[in-house]
C-alpha cells in the first residue's frame, strides 16, 4: 500500500531500493514530524522508551554522502532524548531511549550514525547492535566514552539473516547468547520472533 506522507512529501525521501523509498534524516521537517509522532505516541501509551531503528532499513542518508551528513542523524537522536527528558517530567518517571545499530562501531560511520557521540553525549540508554550476524563488538563499545555507562543488548534477527543463518536451531542460538554474555552483554535482544 502506498504510504500517503510519502506521497505527499517526496522532499522527505531518499530514492533506494524501497520501491516507496526511505526516510531522509537529513531533512528537518522530517525529523519534527517523527518527533511530534513519538511525542504522541508516548503521551497516549504507557510505554517504558523508544527504539530508534538504525539498522533494518538504511539509508537514512542520503547515500554516498551519509557520514558527511551524520550530524542530521545525530540532531534527530538529540531531538528524542530532548522530547523524553520533557514527558520524563509530565509522566513523573524515567523513559529509556535505545538505538539499534550496527555490529561494531566502525561499521555505523558507513550509515552516517556517530555512536561515539551519542554515548559520550549520554544520549543513549541502551544500545542494541545487531541484528543480522552472530558477531557483535561489545568490547568495542564498551571502551568509547560512555560506553561503560551505557547497557548493551546484542540483537539476533530471526527474519533478516544470511541464508546460512535462517531458522537457525536451538543449540546455535544458544552459543550465540551465551558468548554474547560472556562478553559483558547486559540482556539479549530478539528481532522478528
Amino acid at each position: 500500500r502506498e504510504n500517503y506522507l510519502k506521497r505527499e512529501n517526496p522532499d522527505w525521501l531518499l530514492k533506494s531500493w524501497w520501491n516507496q523509498g526511505l526516510w531522509n534524516l537529513a531533512n528537518p521537517k522530517l525529523r519534527q514530524h517523527k518527533v511530534k509522532i513519538l511525542r504522541e505516541i508516548i503521551s497516549n501509551y504507557n510505554l517504558s522508551g523508544i527504539q530508534l531503528d538504525f539498522a533494518r532499513h538504511t539509508p537514512c542518508l542520503p547515500p554516498g554522502a551519509e557520514w558527511e551528513n551524520r550530524e542530521h542523524a545525530t540532531c534527530f537522536v538529540q531531538m528524542i532524548r530532548e522530547m523524553l527528558a520533557e514527558m520524563e517530567q509530565l509522566k513523573k518517571r524515567p523513559l529509556l531511549l535505545l538505538a539499534r545499530v550496527a555490529e561494531n562501531p566502525e561499521g555505523n560511520h558507513f550509515d552516517g550514525l556517530e555512536v561515539e557521540r551519542w554515548l559520550a553525549e549520554g544520549l543513549i540508554d541502551i544500545l542494541v547492535p545487531g541484528g543480522r550476524a552472530a558477531s557483535v563488538d561489545i568490547a568495542g563499545y564498551r571502551r568509547l566514552r560512555g560506553g561503560d555507562k551505557v547497557k548493551i543488548s546484542p540483537c539476533m534477527d530471526a527474519v533478516h539473516t544470511p541464508e546460512g543463518y535462517h531458522r537457525a536451531p536451538e543449540e546455535y542460538l544458544r552459543g550465540i547468547f551465551s558468548n554474547w554474555i560472556l562478553q559483558g552483554a547486559d540482556s539479549i535482544t530478539c528481532f522478528n520472533w
